[in-house]
Formats: C-alpha cells, structure tokens, sequence
C-alpha cells in the first residue's frame, strides 16, 4: 500500500487495493496461510472461485485480479517471493454479452438527480 500511496495513486485505486488485500488476508487466515512464500497457484484458483461473491461483472473480476497480479509482482520485485503464483492465473474472459447493458427502468430514471443547466 505504500508504495501505492508513494506512486500517488488515486484514492478509490487506493480503497479496491485495500479491499482486495483484506479479503486476501481472510482468506489466507481460513486456509492457516501464515507467510507470503506459501501461497501457491492452486491457493489463488481457489480464492478467485470466491469471487462471484462480490462481483458481478467479469469485467469486475478481470480487475480484481489485475490487482492481485500487481500484488505479487511488487513482492516478487520486493524479493519477499521467488515466484509469482499470480502470474499464472488463467485470463478471466470478457465476451460480447458482457458489453451489454440494460437501459434504466423508468422507476430508476426517474430517481437520478437531474442537472439543472
């Protein structure tokens, strides 16, 4: 997170690095993962199937586990790791019924705060 707040990340980048981390961290805690050096690939394929959970959208999941990836880079370049278990994630697939989207209902638009121009 440091080195995050030292290369000025914007604060909501700041918030999902820190959200990712803390779920990361209850995972590992669940598994009796203590140090960085024992995670292994088949401990991030295992996390990453909880991730429907939380997110919705794959684009969602493709970057939460960008985040993870930049995670374990930094610890690899960091020396805390020899290798980056991340790093051999398969891609999360984005297809084209992911662009969809669905237009506002005429409740929810009728909700949204209209500018005064």
């Amino acid at each position: 997170m440091a080195d995050k707040r030292g290369g000025k990340a914007a604060l909501a980048s700041l918030s999902k690095y820190k959200l990712t981390l803390s779920r990361f961290q209850q995972f590992c805690d669940r598994n009796n993962l203590q140090f960085i050096r024992e995670i292994r690939l088949e401990h991030l394929s295992q996390w990453r199937a909880e991730w429907q959970k939380y997110y919705g959208s794959a684009f969602a999941l493709r970057n939460n586990q960008s985040r993870v990836r930049h995670f374990f880079r930094y610890c690899k370049r960091a020396r805390m790791i020899d290798d980056n278990p991340a790093a051999d994630l398969s891609a999360i697939k984005v297809t084209d019924v992911d662009f969809e989207v669905d237009p506002f209902t005429e409740k929810e638009y009728k909700i949204i705060p209209q500018s005064h121009t």
